[in-house]
């Protein structure tokens, strides 16, 4: 049994897939692997359950935006690091100073301007929930 640890390779999706290609297969693995979907006793299969929460945990990744594109940043920096080959004697760069703006100035100061006025009425409704009925 392998650990794909690879959220693309769990869902079986390609880094160019898009929220809904991700949607589509998280769906459709989700329906496979599911406790109340197998074949099986789920208590007798713990390897299904592992493949459940792999995908549980690829589709949470890759669901998020900013997750996802810090996910792919360092996978990026880690095969560029393992193409530039192994470097024992290699001291880490040091940090460096963050840049002073063009104008030299400093930091950029940002003007907010706050417009008071009469404010905007919610939008109400109301929602009756009627009596539970359960069908048999």
């Amino acid at each position: 049994m392998t650990t794909e640890s690879n959220p693309y390779r769990v869902l079986g999706l390609t880094v160019e897939a898009s929220p809904a290609q991700i949607a589509r297969a998280y769906r459709r693995l989700l329906h496979a692997h599911h406790p109340d979907t197998r074949t099986t006793p789920p208590t007798t299969d713990p390897v299904a359950d592992e493949e459940l929460q792999r995908i549980l945990a690829a589709y949470a990744l890759l669901r998020d935006p900013a997750r996802r594109a810090a996910y792919d940043r360092a996978a990026y920096d880690r095969a560029v690091a393992d193409a530039s080959g192994p470097a024992p004697n290699r001291s880490p760069a040091p940090a460096q100073a963050p840049r002073a703006s063009a104008s030299g100035s400093g930091p950029r100061r940002v003007r907010v301007v706050v417009r008071r006025g009469t404010p905007r009425r919610a939008i109400t409704f109301s929602l009756r929930i009627g009596p539970l009925r359960r069908h048999r």
